[in-house]
């Protein structure tokens, strides 16, 4: 199933048309890794399907890997190869309303020929899921109080996600989705009572100070926060696990889990609950990530969380 070899889009296309293997396309490396990880999970170990990356692709103009896996899809869909490929792309943002009401217009899998968009924004929001990220989250806890932390992380999931979902739509809002990302922190949140909550204040000044934001840009952020904050309150959270933006709702999630452990360490009367905190996150993104992506592989075995069947439906490994 491992094959890291640089195609042209033609030599690509003729390998798929000669061969009797399956092939599934994706995006990006991360893509690549969730997707080999669940096709092993349900399917075991299998030669026979073979999943790339689109940045194993050379296209000779600069253009992304959505639109590479989407010009491949076009370029295949009257082809024999039909139920041997398919192509799976971000959603992103596309065929959601986001006026105020905020509603999903599909409410599943979009599938267009040979190419299906993931059921919400990216891969990632497969893990906004207690069932997929509990285990992720306590391989990182070094701390005697994790389970107490967990509770509490899963008691605020659903104002987790709808205080990064909003987070996420600001920032795209004002093209600002980098620094954002990089300004989160479990130190900009607070807990009122038992509520998690940003500490818009000091989120302010984290992204003026650390992020080299103008501070009229900041500002106008931090209130457009505060009304998407407004919208997604309102609409159904099912829609909002799936609308929340991909690298800043799993940055989000992994801060708060980190405020948590700070929060009952510090009921506790634990000598250091910061330095309890900065554990969690001690391990890089790449590798937090992978712990998701490999449970929420195991967990789809069970049958506990969604995954993209349309993709094995598709290829006729699954049925119907």
């Amino acid at each position: 199933m491992t094959d890291t070899l640089i195609y042209s889009p033609a030599g690509y296309r003729n390998m798929i048309k000669m061969s009797s293997f399956k092939y599934i396309l994706v995006e990006g490396k991360n893509d690549k890794l969730s997707l080999m990880y669940l096709v092993q999970d349900l399917l075991g170990k299998r030669s026979d399907i073979k999943v790339h990356g689109a940045h194993q692709i050379r296209f000779g103009s600069d253009i992304g890997n959505r639109e590479r896996v989407e010009a491949i899809c076009e370029s295949l869909k009257d082809a024999s190869s039909t139920k041997r490929f398919v192509g799976f792309v971000d959603r992103e943002f596309r065929e959601f309303n986001l006026n105020e009401n905020i509603n999903d217009l599909i409410n599943k899998h979009n599938v267009i020929g040979c190419l299906i968009w993931s059921r919400g924004h990216s891969i990632e929001n497969y893990y906004f899921d207690f069932t997929v990220l509990e285990r992720s989250l306590r391989l990182h806890s070094v701390t005697e109080y994790f389970n107490e932390a967990l509770i509490l992380f899963e008691q605020n999931l659903q104002q987790i996600l709808k205080l990064a979902c909003a987070i996420g739509l600001a920032a795209y809002e004002h093209k600002l989705l980098k620094p954002v990302k990089s300004s989160i922190d479990w130190k900009i949140l607070d807990f009122n009572v038992s509520i998690l909550d940003i500490n818009t204040t000091d989120w302010l000044k984290t992204l003026i100070k650390k992020q080299k934001i103008r501070n009229e840009d900041a500002n106008d952020l931090v209130g457009a926060f505060q009304v998407w904050f407004g919208k997604v309150s309102k609409a159904d959270f099912n829609i909002i696990r799936w609308l929340c933006h991909r690298h800043i709702g799993l940055t989000f999630i992994w801060a708060a889990y980190a405020r948590c452990v700070f929060e009952v360490c510090e009921r506790a009367k634990s000598a250091e609950p910061w330095r309890e905190a900065n554990k969690v996150l001690k391990a890089d993104e790449t590798v937090r990530f992978n712990g998701c992506a490999s449970e929420w592989a195991r967990q789809a075995v069970n049958k506990l969380c969604e995954y993209p069947t349309s993709i094995f439906e598709y290829l006729w490994l699954i049925d119907h």
